[in-house]
């Protein structure tokens, strides 16, 4: 006979009131208690990406002197967790990141927060304007731009 599935069998020992708290299974591979610095990065494309191919890339891009932990939480998501804080702070710093030419969308993530609660909707991106005259290349031209950019 085949076991039931534990997903949509009901064990009546676990009471399920109202209000009731129900002490669950945390996965070995995210310690949810760690206080390492950590992002959820999320791969912008409806194409999903090899993960060991994304993997491999964040790793020797970044190129850190300490491990960087990958945890593959969903279709081009990964949990990315730093051994400090200024390994995180430098791949803050040096965003935006590409992935085979995909934008690697990085927002914080704290051990309380779902995936869900994590919003890809803010990303950093560079512009560069060739062929603009010298005379043109002022702070209030920037301003312009970034005004401009700012509405998309």
């Amino acid at each position: 006979m085949n076991d039931p599935d534990p997903l949509t069998q009901h064990d009546p020992s676990i009471p399920l009131v109202e209000g009731e708290e129900l002490n669950l299974e945390v996965k070995e591979t995210i310690n949810s208690t760690s206080t390492k610095p950590a992002f959820i990065g999320k791969i912008i494309n409806k194409k999903i990406i090899n993960k060991t191919t994304a993997n491999v890339m964040i790793v020797k891009g970044w190129n850190l002197p300490t491990m960087v932990s990958i945890v593959d939480i969903g279709p081009n998501k990964f949990l990315l967790q730093f051994e400090d804080e200024e390994s995180m702070k430098r791949i803050a710093r040096e965003a935006p990141w590409n992935i085979m030419g995909n934008r690697l969308s990085l927002q914080p993530w704290t051990p309380q927060m779902t995936v869900d609660e994590v919003k890809f909707d803010q990303n950093p991106f560079w512009v560069q304007l060739h062929g603009l005259p010298l005379d043109m290349m002022t702070l209030k031209n920037a301003a312009r731009v970034y005004g401009r950019l700012s509405m998309f």
